[in-house]
């Protein structure tokens, strides 16, 4: 039996909102949206559903996920919006991340990669941080691995 699963999404935009952006730390305007999505089977019937409201910057278009639904943060001042504001790490870290795990193993341009996805992760909490570190000391080790037992030396 074959199930046909669908994704439906629909976004409801929310109240312009003063913002002191935390990425580009300009002082303006920003516009808020509500997304909700949902996993549906039949394309129609919703199995799974998600709710997540947004603050985009005008300034630098960075995007933000909100603890507040976007009509909750109408009214605020910058300081209190700030405050529920979830400030996640960027694509790129995890991007990085995920390349330093997968290329570690490459001699040099896995020393290359993993180096430049700690320095991205090296102030960050999450899984990132550990996961770039364990690449950062594994990268040598298999670049010399390579070395000794290919005979690059000579």
């Amino acid at each position: 039996m074959q199930f046909f699963f669908g994704t439906a999404q629909h976004i409801v935009p929310g109240p312009t909102i003063p913002l002191d952006c935390p990425n580009c730390r300009h002082s303006g305007p920003a516009s808020t949206w509500d997304r909700e999505e949902a996993l549906t089977v039949f394309f129609v019937i919703p199995v799974i559903h998600n709710s997540t409201s947004w603050v985009r910057c005008s300034h630098c278009h960075h995007e933000i996920l909100s603890s507040l639904k976007a009509a909750q943060l109408a009214g605020k001042t910058p300081a209190e919006v700030i405050g529920h504001l979830i400030i996640g790490p960027t694509p790129w870290q995890r991007r990085m991340a995920v390349l330093a795990v997968l290329l570690f193993w490459l001699p040099f341009l896995g020393i290359v990669i993993s180096v430049l996805a700690y320095a991205l992760n090296s102030r960050d909490k999450g899984w990132r941080l550990p996961v770039s570190l364990m690449a950062a000391l594994a990268s040598p080790v298999a670049t010399l691995v390579w070395v000794v037992y290919l005979g690059w030396l000579g």
